[in-house]
Order: C-alpha cells, then structure tokens, then sequence
C-alpha cells in the first residue's frame, strides 16, 4: 500500500496546517507525496506509483472545475478528507450578518451545496471525518444517493507517550489566549459579549482573518474596538511566550471539526474552555469546562475556573489529556489502513 494526498490548499491556514504536518506524520508521508489538482499531469504519476489517494479540498474554493477536470483521471480509490463542512460556516457567517450587520448576506465564498453533493456522491469511494457531528452534518446537507463507506478518524496528537500534560508553563491568571481565525464561528462575538460582564478578563487574539477574509476583519475590528482588553496580536511566533502568559483557551465555537490548537493548549497546560455544540468537545468527555453561547454560561464558567484550586484543576487537565491518549500515530495509522484495505 502506497498513500498519497490530493489538495487544492493555497494557503497556510493555521489549523488545516498543523493537521496535514499531523497528517504527514501519521501515515509516513512527505511533501513529495502531495500532488496539487492544478496540476492535471500529476495523475498519471499518481496512478503508476500510488494504490490510494487521500483528497483535502479547501472550502473557500469557488469553483468545480478543476476537480471535475482532475478526479476522472485518478483510476486509485479516492479517499475524501471531510475536515468540516463548508455549509455550516455558511450559516454561520450569515448569522454574523443578521446580528452585526443587520443583513441576510454571506460574504464567504464557496462551492454551492449542490457542487459539494455532486462531488462527493460522483467522485469519492470514501470519506474519512475528524468527529461525529460532522458525520451526522455531512448526513443533512449532502444526503447522498449512493451512501459512501466511512470511518471517523481524528487527526493524530503524535507518539501516545508524548501526550501528557506539561504543566511548565502553567501560570493562573486573568488572560484569554486564541490561536487561529477570529471568525464568528469560532465564538469570536460570543466571548465578545460574555466579557462585557467580567472586565477584568483579557483576550488576545493571534492568528490570521482566514477564509472569510471580510466579516473576520469587521469582527476583529468591531471587538478591538468595543473593548480595550480584546486585542489582536497577529501571527503567533512564541507558542512558550503564549503558554506561559495566557491561563485559559478559547474555544466557544459556534461549530468546529477538530480545533488542533486546542488539544495543543491542554498538552502545554492551558484551561480550554469549550463549545457543547463543537466536535472537538467530543473528545472531552468528561471535562467540566464546557459552555453554550450565552454570556451568563461562558461568565459562570470562567469564574469556574478562577475558583478552582490550583492541585485539583491540574488533576482536571491531567485526566482530561489521559482521555486523548488514543489519538496517536500507531492507533490512527492502523485505523486509516484497515479502512484503505477495504477498497482494494
């Protein structure tokens, strides 16, 4: 068996890179076995030296043309990566219009839903998802004719042995760190709102606008300037500096796949603070700092945090990364081959 990955990705989002580096990692893979759908020559290439592609699509993708020109060429399984669903972001971002713009407009560019059903009903053999809420996501926006076989299978947080919790930075306080798009989806307004409440709390914000370039800005812009403690910082180039200065995580998404950054905060002994209607927080079983959107929930829960003693929330992080510990590279290796041997 010989894997290989199919990719429109132009750039280097924060998540989606951290995932594929992952990705890499956990089947044996290079940059040599990535082949771009631009390049329609690579294919023949792909058939005469690969027994199995993995497809990545990029979501802010507009266009299908390319992948109707690529795919027929490609006579090796097809393995479709649903590393979210672009619908959703959709409906979030026209909700963002509703409450802050007080307009139905989305500003997201993507393919139609249409284009995503056409793509993976005529062209996947079958799909690999990060969680089960995408599955269940996947099920009642792109209800397919032809069900496709699938595994649910997390990108991996490396070798079992190195997923632990690293309490050396460990420093309680009153900072809010997030790492990645600061879009509405990501709870961006939400904790906007919560901290209105608790002005003592500061959130600082690293990352880049992503794939919804204008409405991350205005909400960025909005935040920044609405409250003098919520701060933009840019790209993230100290990921100690952040650890060590920042005592709480967020991730009150109103919808996610699987927020890397998060589980790589936990790993570096930062509190996350979580979304009940995300799929990262199906891997937190048991963990106790979990919210809706409300400010009243958020609020609660972060005063949570601040009253629990120092000894019992490191059990609580300790116990909580205990609870990751399957999603490693032999484990998530084997469960991607197993799946691939079902299509020779």
């Amino acid at each position: 068996m010989k894997l290989c990955i199919i990719t429109n990705y132009t750039r280097g989002y924060i998540n989606d890179s951290l995932i594929l580096d992952s990705l890499l990692k956990t089947l044996d893979l290079t940059s040599e076995d990535i082949f771009d759908i631009l390049d329609i020559n690579s294919t023949y290439y792909i058939n005469d030296n690969y027994t199995h592609s993995l497809i990545l699509l990029d979501y802010k993708s507009s266009s299908i043309h390319s992948h109707t020109q690529y795919f027929p060429e490609i006579n090796i399984p097809k393995i479709f990566v649903i590393d979210t669903i672009p619908q959703a972001h959709k409906n979030a971002d026209i909700s963002f219009s509703r409450e802050l713009l007080n307009t139905n407009n989305s500003a997201l560019t993507c393919l139609t839903q249409e284009h995503q059903k056409l793509l993976y009903e005529k062209y996947a053999d079958g799909l690999v998802f990060y969680c089960n809420l995408d599955v269940e996501l996947f099920n009642n926006f792109y209800s397919l004719i032809t069900p496709k076989p699938y595994r649910v299978i997390p990108p991996s947080l490396g070798d079992k042995s190195s997923i632990q919790t690293n309490f050396t930075n460990f420093s309680p306080n009153s900072n809010i760190g997030f790492n990645g798009s600061p879009s509405y989806a990501n709870g961006i307004f939400s904790v906007l709102n919560a901290l209105k409440l608790l002005p003592h709390y500061h959130m600082n914000l690293y990352g880049e606008h992503g794939r919804n370039d204008i409405s991350n800005e205005i909400l960025t812009n909005y935040a920044t300037s609405t409250n003098p403690l919520f701060k933009f910082k840019g790209k993230l180039k100290n990921k100690n500096k952040f650890f060590k200065e920042h005592h709480i995580y967020s991730n009150i998404s109103l919808y996610d796949s699987f927020n890397y950054f998060t589980f790589v905060s936990i790993l570096n002994g930062m509190v996350p603070i979580l979304s009940e209607h995300a799929g990262t927080s199906e891997y937190f079983p048991s963990y106790p700092f979990i919210v809706d959107h409300t400010p009243e929930s958020i609020c609660k829960v972060l005063e949570k945090i601040k009253k629990t003693p120092i000894d019992e929330l490191k059990a609580i992080l300790t116990q909580a990364v205990f609870e990751l510990k399957d999603i490693n590279d032999d484990k998530l290796k084997n469960e991607y081959h197993n799946f691939f041997n079902t299509f020779f």
